[in-house]
């Protein structure tokens, strides 16, 4: 019988996926499988096992031969196969980061994704809950399907959020790129913003006062960006946010990924009709990450880590090499750049500055992020979620790059039901780091 062993059972369990056993459907093929076959064979379900299963299965082989009613073998009948091996696989994940991610979400519903900005490797993929992938049976299978907190959602890959705050760098890029803003455009912050028949509030209920960019990224201050975002005009939004990839599927090897929503005109016209066009509310609400946009956190991951190398929205990929049975490389992954930001260096510069702002500098919404391990330049977000049977919740973010002056990776957490970016997800990614990055203990 087949024997499957996992050194860690819930290491990226999402990720890697599970196998079963393959039944045919059509009749033909059952008698053609039966004659070939004494059992069902395991084949992949689920994540990198189901993406990659033709790869990793091999074939099996075959042996017709003569034998006695006690079992002893008197000779064989015709051509034998002999079994082929599958190949292997050798992933972008790292070991040692892939534990720190799990631990960073441990009791809350989340996710957690960590990629290398010079070519979109995947780091770290974890989603919470989790299960174990060696206490997988039909019985648990079903058990965790019926779960309220469904574990079995990849959440990094395909659950779809509002971003939130997290999207003010990309406004910023928007209206410094169309002219509607320079570094220097100032907005009095009085904590709600009254333009153009809105009166929308800010996080600081009393206001920010007077601010220009920088500062208006470190402090997160809503009616700054909406101002900006309405200045600018969804024609010039849109490409910033196309390109980052919001509503488009990331092309990762994963059976699933979700496209999140790109704001449009035409999708406020399906969804609300003719009487409810697009309007400046829907222009105010998306710049601050609230209203007609979704992602996921592996499109968030992606587009900060373009904002770190310069623009390049790199392909994220999970499988560095597939390996042949006797240990050589049959194939590398190459790095793709899908796509780039539309923007200047100039001003990719100081939207950097300002996210170095949000953890470096005095009084940051990021501030909890800091930590001696890494120079990190980050951005807090919260989403407010509607439930029909409760309360308003809230979903927070944080995405964050470092180190700031030389970067090499990009992050973007998000938990359910927190209680603001700043304060449940930027403690949580500096323990990350401080986990992975920081010396080693004493145990290791």
């Amino acid at each position: 019988r087949a024997v499957r062993r996992y050194l860690q059972p819930a290491f990226a369990s999402h990720t890697l996926g599970w196998v079963g056993r393959y039944r045919p459907k059509k009749t033909e093929e059952m008698d053609q499988y039966q004659a070939a076959y004494t059992g069902y064979e395991m084949r992949g379900r689920m994540g990198l096992e189901l993406q990659y299963d033709k790869i990793l299965a091999g074939e099996g082989g075959h042996r017709l031969v003569r034998v006695d009613p006690v079992g002893y073998v008197h000779e064989e009948i015709g051509v034998s196969r002999q079994p082929v091996n599958g190949r292997d696989l050798l992933l972008t994940l790292d070991p040692k980061a892939q534990v720190a991610a799990n631990h960073a979400l441990e009791g809350k519903r989340g996710a957690f994704v960590v990629v290398d900005v010079r070519s979109g490797a995947v780091l770290a993929m974890a989603s919470a809950p989790t299960f174990a992938l060696t206490e997988q049976t039909t019985e648990t299978y079903d058990e965790l399907n019926k779960r309220a907190d469904m574990p079995m959602l990849n959440r990094a890959v395909d659950g779809s959020y509002a971003p939130g705050s997290i999207v003010k760098p990309l406004i910023a890029l928007a209206a410094l790129e169309c002219g509607a803003i320079t570094p220097a455009t100032t907005h009095v912050c009085t904590g709600r913003y009254r333009r153009y028949r809105l009166n929308i509030g800010c996080a600081k209920r009393w206001g920010h006062g007077k601010l220009a960019l920088v500062e208006a990224i470190k402090f997160s201050c809503n009616p700054y960006f909406m101002d900006a975002g309405i200045e600018a005009k969804l024609s010039n939004i849109q490409p910033i946010f196309a390109a980052a990839g919001f509503g488009r599927r990331p092309a990762i090897d994963l059976p699933t990924a979700a496209r999140g929503l790109l704001p449009s005109r035409e999708y406020a016209l399906r969804a609300r009709g003719p009487r409810e066009p697009w309007g400046l509310a829907d222009t105010a609400f998306i710049s601050i990450g609230q209203g007609l946009s979704v992602l996921t956190p592996l499109q968030a991951a992606m587009y900060t880590a373009a904002i770190a190398n310069g623009g390049r929205v790199y392909r994220p990929f999970l499988v560095r090499s597939v390996l042949k049975a006797n240990g050589g490389v049959w194939r590398n992954t190459a790095p793709v750049v899908e796509t780039r930001l539309p923007i200047k260096p100039e001003n990719l510069t100081v939207v950097q500055q300002g996210m170095h702002e949000v953890v470096s500098g005095e009084q940051g919404s990021g501030a909890n992020a800091k930590n001696e391990v890494i120079d990190l330049a980050g951005k807090t977000g919260s989403a407010e979620v509607t439930h029909r049977d409760r309360p308003k919740t809230k979903n927070t973010w944080f995405i964050a790059f470092g180190p700031f002056t030389n970067p090499k990776y990009a992050c973007a957490m998000v938990i359910e039901d927190g209680d603001s970016g700043g304060r449940t997800c930027a403690p949580r990614v500096k323990q990350f780091f401080i986990d992975w990055l920081g010396p080693p203990t004493p145990a290791e």
